[in-house]
């Protein structure tokens, strides 16, 4: 009976028990999907900014782009290839990757896994890949992929030079060029403070990426997805690269263009006699000089050549060549003979005028190298002499117009000017010692004596209280 009992409450116990667990483990379940979702940063937080891609190469075999469209993937970065002590290996799927993905609108990047030792090595990687990937639409980064264990035996500087050769080269040929590496080797291998001007594509396989700022994250390397018959890694654009970067084409290799102008909907571009474009340079066409970028299109506006800036129309492109002052969104620039504009101080004709950073006309107060000047509101002339600005007076030497304090005196008049440059007036102390300024025009008052008050030969009145 005893032992039946006992039984009973033992069966009891384990049911109890049993529940117990189911709680703790529904409880448990939930507070680790909970911190998952906590940990997750702010960048990657919102949904929205995250555009589905994945990056491919041969290893993923023949890929159905068609399928991979409608499973919700709109990018890729697909691999170019490989350079290794100065050869140059393809993909075997990179042309049939890159037109397909192309050819069923999936927004299309690459990247090139490095071998470099140096930064020549990074070089001639850079030029493979422009070689690669010309005659294609290229509208996301050009990435370069530093993990190699070859990398390793390098010194922190070496690895960042190898990796800054490559992108600037990218960047000079008109793409958008990308780190790749992981979240750990960009913190522990790279001088990231030289690097700050390139986006990063961290690999970091989590529920989370804690590197700042992530551009593109891949995270995971164990995806499926639609077309796809192996695993292929997955990866999140998070700053949506098609509002920042205008896709890149170049003719291909055989091709050449019909001399003249040309224009498409990103912009007006050139083709000399022989075929090419005009680009990275200023030309004169027609008797008129205009500016074309690395791509090859026509700029306009405020453009940087050399150690000058110059002005190309907005409407027409053509610099504007017409020296003395212009008018443009509200500010007033100089342009030199050359059509360069001017900086800091300019003389013209009898007037001086200060010209900011930007080329801007200065206008009202101007503090330079610990001196304060005044440009007058309305012409932007250096201002010399009295001035009477908002409810004070102040003095601008005749010399070079910087603002003036303390003592001065002209002929057999003295004025004291502050510290703020308020001309005095009436009794002011100075040094412990009492004067007497006009209020009306400044001047000290000196001997002399007005009612009980003496005042000596300089100025000071001892009998002040």
């Amino acid at each position: 009976m005893l032992r039946n009992v006992s039984g009973v409450n033992k069966e009891k116990k384990e049911r109890e028990m049993k529940k117990v667990r189911q709680t703790f483990v529904r409880l448990f379940s939930a507070l680790f999907l909970l911190a998952v979702i906590c940990i997750l940063p702010s960048d990657h937080a919102d949904a929205a900014t995250r555009i589905k891609g994945i990056d491919v190469s041969r290893y993923q075999g023949t890929i159905n782009w068609k399928a991979v469209k409608q499973d919700g993937i709109r990018f890729t970065m697909i691999g170019v290839g490989y350079v290794i002590n100065g050869k140059e290996q393809s993909d075997p799927r990179f042309e049939y990757n890159i037109r397909n993905a192309i050819q069923n609108n999936v927004n299309v990047g690459v990247y090139i896994y490095s071998h470099a030792h140096n930064v020549k090595e990074a070089e001639k990687e850079a030029a493979f890949v422009l070689k690669q990937i010309k005659g294609y639409k290229i509208s996301y980064p050009v990435a370069f992929d530093i993990e190699d264990e070859i990398h390793m035996k390098l010194t922190t500087k070496q690895r960042t030079d190898i990796t800054l050769a490559f992108l600037r080269k990218i960047e000079a040929a008109g793409y958008y060029p990308m780190i790749y590496a992981s979240q750990n080797w960009l913190y522990e291998r790279m001088d990231l403070s030289r690097l700050t001007k390139y986006d990063k594509w961290v690999a970091r396989w989590a529920s989370s990426c804690s590197f700042s700022p992530t551009s593109m994250w891949q995270y995971s390397s164990t995806g499926r997805v639609k077309g796809i018959s192996t695993v292929v890694d997955l990866d999140y654009d998070l700053r949506d690269y098609t509002k920042i970067i205008r896709p890149r084409t170049q003719p291909g290799p055989n091709e050449k263009e019909t001399p003249g102008w040309h224009s498409d909907e990103y912009g007006t571009w050139y083709v000399k006699a022989d075929g090419s474009r005009v680009t990275n340079t200023k030309m004169t066409i027609d008797g008129k000089t205009y500016y074309f970028d690395s791509l090859g299109y026509r700029k306009s506006g405020w453009q940087k050549l050399g150690k000058n800036y110059y002005y190309f129309s907005r409407q027409t492109g053509a610099m504007r060549k017409m020296p003395g002052w212009f008018q443009i969104n509200g500010k007033t620039y100089y342009l030199d003979k050359n059509g360069a504009r001017q900086t800091g101080w300019l003389k013209v004709g009898a007037d001086t005028y200060y010209l900011n950073a930007d080329g801007a006309k200065a206008f009202g107060w101007l503090k330079l190298n610990g001196r304060k000047y005044f440009l007058k509101l309305k012409t932007g002339k250096l201002q010399k002499g009295w001035l009477k600005y908002q409810g004070k007076t102040f003095y601008f030497a005749q010399q070079d117009g910087r603002m003036r304090t303390g003592w001065l005196t002209f002929g057999t008049k003295k004025y004291y000017i502050a510290k703020d440059g308020n001309r005095a007036a009436g009794w002011t102390q100075i040094g412990g010692k009492w004067y007497y300024f006009n209020k009306k025009d400044g001047v000290m008052k000196r001997n002399c004596k007005v009612g009980r008050y003496i005042f000596g030969a300089d100025g000071v009145c001892p009998n002040y209280k």
